[in-house]
């Protein structure tokens, strides 16, 4: 599932609605699995920003690669 959200967020063009849409179901999903499997895991901020953030992140500015460090 990681595999599938990478290219979304390193994409430096703008995300078609479709894709943002599937990568902020993707991301919500992904971040349940995590805690589900490994309730001791400790998430950093920046990784915590990417995958509960980023949807919306998408949804109002189109792209998270154009905006990237």
């Amino acid at each position: 599932m990681w595999a599938g959200l990478v290219p979304t967020l390193n994409m430096a063009a703008y995300t078609p609605r479709d894709e943002q849409q599937q990568f902020a179901s993707d991301a919500k999903t992904f971040v349940g699995l995590l805690q589900r499997e490994f309730p001791w895991i400790n998430i950093s901020p920046k990784l915590h920003n990417f995958l509960c953030h980023a949807g919306e992140f998408l949804f109002r500015f189109g792209s998270t690669g154009l905006y990237v460090e």
